[in-house]
């Protein structure tokens, strides 16, 4: 029997249990309630519609479809261990996730008293993970049906995401890629300068669209060096930085532009040097044809000398025009 003096301290610690959240009930070895708190107690009016009273049988307020959870839960914590489970249960037509916690409580002696059992409505929280969780699985799956290679960095360059159009570039597979820095990446000359400019990117982090010209060189699995082209954009997702590169491997591209321009110079070449070489016959005949019109009778007397004369004066202006035009095509002048 307890002691006058002992009943404010038993108040307390009572009202201590109905000022929880948490569903809370302390139950026998043989399932009999020997304490509970409010909050317990209008969860099971609500569920149930009757009052809990000390000494039932807890097993009679066990949802079918938990029961099985609290049987195994309750022998686990008869032998010591404590217990915390994430569950779903049916209530009504609803379901409804809950936390169990259960834990053997023993007196000062080492004698076991009976099971603590909290049980915490976590139906907003778990919902909520669950649509993050959705959102992720539709980001990601957006990501690795992606055209194009994708990477996710972190504030620290380490790789947190890739899709398989990145595997097909660089010739790792995912496992190789998650948890490693983007050095992994770049040939080994090149690292210092792209620490650089990581640093600067994020520190001041903007936006940089496919196509302006954000040329990177990379290295593959098997050392094959590549010119990518990179798009980035930074972005916040629970308070983490983290950094989104689309890439493409321009290589092909860049050699052939690099081809492209040889030609052009060796065409140059080529149309600068011919039309200088057409350039001294005809000038050699402009020259005798002067020479010739200083005898005018000379002249007069050959047959269509001035049609001659025409001809090469036509052939001098197209040669003009020839170098004129190489020189604007190919000097951009």
């Amino acid at each position: 029997m307890l002691n006058t003096s002992e009943i404010p301290l038993i108040d307390t610690f009572k009202a201590i249990l109905d000022s929880s959240p948490e569903n809370f009930v302390l139950i026998s070895a043989n399932h009999t309630i020997l304490l509970f708190n409010r909050t317990l107690q209008e969860m099971i009016s609500g569920y149930f519609n009757t009052d809990i009273q000390i000494g039932d049988d807890y097993r009679n307020y066990v949802l079918e479809s938990t029961q099985n959870l609290y049987a195994e839960s309750f022998q686990k914590a008869l032998e010591g261990e404590i217990i915390i489970i994430q569950d779903e249960a049916v209530v009504g037509n609803t379901t409804v996730w809950f936390e169990y916690k259960m834990n053997p409580v023993y007196d000062v002696n080492n004698q076991l008293i009976g099971i603590a059992l909290y049980i915490k409505n976590i139906n907003a929280q778990k919902r909520a993970e669950i649509s993050r969780y959705e959102s992720e699985m539709k980001f990601r799956r957006i990501i690795e049906t992606a055209p194009i290679a994708i990477l996710i960095v972190d504030s620290q360059m380490t790789i947190t995401l890739c899709n398989p159009e990145t595997e097909k570039i660089f010739g790792y597979n995912h496992e190789e890629m998650i948890n490693q820095h983007i050095d992994l990446l770049i040939p080994a000359r090149f690292k210092q300068n792209h620490h650089q400019h990581t640093e600067e990117y994020l520190q001041s982090p903007r936006m940089y669209q496919m196509g302006a010209g954000r040329f990177i060189p990379s290295v593959t699995k098997d050392g094959k060096e590549l010119i990518v082209e990179v798009s980035l954009n930074s972005f916040i997702v629970n308070g983490k930085q983290l950094v989104l590169a689309m890439i493409q491997d321009v290589t092909a591209r860049i050699q052939n532009e690099i081809q492209l321009k040889e030609q052009v110079q060796i065409l140059e070449k080529i149309a600068w040097q011919h039309s200088h070489e057409i350039r001294r016959p005809v000038a050699n005949i402009k020259g005798l044809i002067d020479l010739i019109n200083m005898d005018y009778e000379a002249v007069q007397s050959i047959p269509n000398w001035s049609y001659l004369e025409q001809e090469v004066e036509s052939l001098d202006h197209i040669i003009h025009k020839i170098v004129a035009d190489t020189y604007r095509e190919f000097r951009g002048k």
